[in-house]
């Protein structure tokens, strides 16, 4: 018998999905990949991985004990789309097409906390589309993002991360940065954005002194506020004791966090903060 791969975010899982995989049963084994896993939760997937894994197994019903159910990062190769459309409908208060089962579980999570904090992102990033809605042309932002790797008097290397303290993605972890001034060059606005949110302060040559490597992260889609192109900025510290750093300005916290400790944040990046620290320092 042949097997069937099925990838998409099923978010949430619809009538529509679940009769692809049904269809796909009737012919041999399925294996279902539920993708997104580094995603953290947000106005355009306000849901994890576990909680979209759950409701298709609810979809499923007595089916999903012939299916294997695994999960993946990214969304490269999802054979079911997403579609915002159902999202926007669902934190609009509207109901969605999937079965009885998730409709119940949805139900239930819009009692909680997370789903109210959902729908404050949306009216947050609906606003912020608006007040760009009257520019001549298409908008596109450019941001600056700092990777800081700095070992500790043991020889093991720390990157440091903050906690975003507002929308969107408040509470999500990050690597320091923002959007840039328009009398800035882009090195000159990651040094200001680490120093404001963090309280780290690196002169220019030490930042070039430290400075490993750059690039520019510009998928279409990174950012639920639209089109944003992020240039990042690795640097790294020999063996020392660790610089103390603060939350500051929309920064939450910052703290230090141990490479070897980085699997332990999965799935809790703000937007595709993960995938750029990975780009960095490997997975």
């Amino acid at each position: 018998m042949s097997e069937t791969v099925i990838r998409g975010r099923f978010a949430p899982p619809t009538f529509d999905a679940v009769a692809v995989i049904r269809r796909a049963l009737s012919s041999g084994s399925v294996q279902v990949v539920v993708t997104g896993a580094d995603l953290a939760r947000s106005s355009r997937l306000p849901w994890t991985v576990a909680e979209r894994t759950d409701m298709l197994r609810l979809a499923l019903g007595e089916d999903a004990g012939r299916v294997t159910i695994s999960v993946a990062d990214g969304r490269n190769g999802e054979s079911i789309a997403h579609v915002p459309a159902l999202v926007s409908a669902f934190l609009d208060g509207e109901d969605v097409p999937a079965p009885a089962a998730v409709a119940g579980w949805l139900d239930g999570f819009r009692q909680t906390e997370e789903f109210a904090g959902m729908v404050e992102e949306a009216r947050y990033v609906e606003d912020y589309k608006r007040a760009w809605a009257m520019a001549p042309y298409p908008v596109i932002l450019v941001s600056v993002d700092t990777v800081i790797v700095h070992a500790d008097p043991r020889g093991m290397p720390h990157v440091l991360l903050i906690r975003r303290g507002g929308i969107p993605g408040r509470g999500n972890f990050a690597i320091p940065g923002g959007f840039i001034e328009p009398d800035e060059y882009l090195l000159n606005s990651a040094l200001r954005e680490l120093r404001e949110e963090t309280g780290l302060v690196l002169s220019d040559a030490e930042a070039m002194a430290r400075l490993k490597g750059r690039h520019v992260f510009d998928d279409p889609e990174r950012s639920s506020r639209g089109r944003v192109i992020t240039h990042g900025f690795h640097f790294e510290f020999p063996a020392g004791p660790l610089p103390g750093v603060e939350g500051q300005d929309d920064a939450a916290e910052a703290r230090w966090v141990p490479v070897a400790d980085l699997a332990q944040y999965h799935g809790q990046f703000f937007e595709d903060h993960g995938a750029i620290l990975r780009h960095f320092l490997g997975d």
